[in-house]
């Protein structure tokens, strides 16, 4: 689930794939993000891993190397550490705040289902979820527990070790089509994007019973907003298809107090560069300023950049001059995330399972690019599925 936040070719694509999108859902302080920056290009174990310094930027990740698909955790220095094995198609989708468990899903071709597992990463172990269980996405604060819905779009909650903790039936909820969670870092709310009729919307549940508190109001010209993640516990970031006066569809990016009332417009107009239907998919602050990420409606999975926002509106781009350039067309890399003071890069999912492919961050203020898993790192090999550990998410 995480719900991903990646640059995608419509909103409602972003829910329906929110399940195999690369970015986790999970935070610690921003002061571990930096904890391990060890050059060795030597792999660890996972008894090696200095689980109190893991936090902001980690990223765990389904990487198949000498034909074995391994779950690898990496610090945001490029340190990979082997947790475990993973089966043939198991990819990952989801990491806790602290980086000890990761959700994972191995889709079975004969029943279409996810078969999702959940693995203690200091023990290498896995526990079995619902095998109807989707778009999941850790608890918060403490991620002591793993949430997602099932193709009925029915809410389920569960420990790390598989044990049902709250279900709550569709028409009970009244979710919608295509949920996915995005819980507030103090654990007491969840806000909830899903779709009715071809149009998202977002609304806030209350987590403990998973009840329904309010669905919020969007901006006008809005043909539909999505969850982001969070500016603070009060404040949630929004991504809306504006449809401006020319009739163009473009995602800007809102605040949204989550006791109610109107969004505040955090982006407007283009990028540098781009055209009508050209927007953002998201914004943060970060020891530089405020960063915008781009999106656009045919083009965001290949060509997400990060710009400084004056005001509303996009200035400087910032970032690296290339990322990848040795992965090809579709293995390149574009901008997915602002994690902290990085920006985190990958190839896209369009390039397939590829030695090609990799996952990388750029830090705003040594402008220093770190290649994390894939081509180019110290861990190469064939990557699918990740997740990163954001305090946003």
């Amino acid at each position: 689930m995480a719900r991903s936040t990646r640059t995608r070719l419509t909103r409602s694509l972003a829910l329906a794939l929110a399940t195999a999108s690369s970015v986790g859902v999970a935070a610690t302080s921003a002061a571990s993000a930096n904890a391990d920056v060890s050059t060795t290009s030597s792999v660890k174990t996972r008894a090696q891993v200095p689980w109190a310094s893991v936090g902001t930027g980690w990223v765990a990740a389904d990487v198949v190397r000498g034909g074995v698909n391994h779950l690898v955790l990496a610090s945001p220095g490029g340190q990979a550490y082997e947790i475990a094995t993973l089966a043939k198609n198991e990819v990952v989708v989801a990491i806790s705040h602290d980086g000890k468990h990761v959700a994972t899903q191995r889709p079975n071709s004969s029943d279409g289902l996810p078969h999702p597992r959940v693995w203690d990463m200091r023990t290498g172990k896995a526990s079995n979820l619902p095998i109807n269980l989707s778009n999941l996405t850790f608890t918060r604060p403490n991620g002591t527990a793993v949430m997602g819905f099932n193709e009925v779009n029915s809410y389920g909650r569960y420990s790390t070790s598989g044990t049902q903790q709250r279900v709550v039936t569709a028409g009970r909820s009244g979710v919608g089509d295509y949920p996915v969670i995005t819980p507030n870092p103090n654990g007491l709310t969840d806000a909830v994007t899903s779709t009715r009729a071809g149009r998202s919307s977002v609304s806030l549940y209350n987590h403990a019973g998973f009840t329904k508190a309010r669905t919020f109001s969007q901006p006008t010209g809005s043909q539909g907003c999505t969850a982001t993640g969070w500016k603070n516990t009060t404040t949630l970031i929004e991504t809306c298809d504006i449809r401006g006066k020319n009739g163009v569809a473009a995602p800007q990016v809102f605040a949204q107090n989550i006791a109610g009332g109107a969004p505040k417009a955090l982006t407007s107009g283009t990028y540098p560069g781009g055209d009508a239907y050209s927007g953002f998919s998201d914004a943060a602050d970060t020891s530089i300023g405020t960063l915008a990420m781009t999106a656009s409606p045919y083009g965001g999975d290949f060509g997400g950049t990060v710009f400084r926002l004056s005001g509303t509106k996009a200035t400087t781009k910032v970032g690296p001059s290339s990322v990848n350039p040795n992965g090809g067309a579709y293995a390149g890399g574009y901008a997915t995330k602002i994690v902290g003071d990085k920006i985190l890069y990958a190839s896209s999912p369009m390039g397939g399972r590829s030695t090609k492919r990799m996952v990388a961050e750029y830090d705003v203020r040594t402008k220093k690019l770190t290649y994390l898993v894939g081509n180019n790192s110290k861990y190469t090999g064939e990557v699918n599925g990740y997740a990163v550990i954001d305090p946003r998410a």
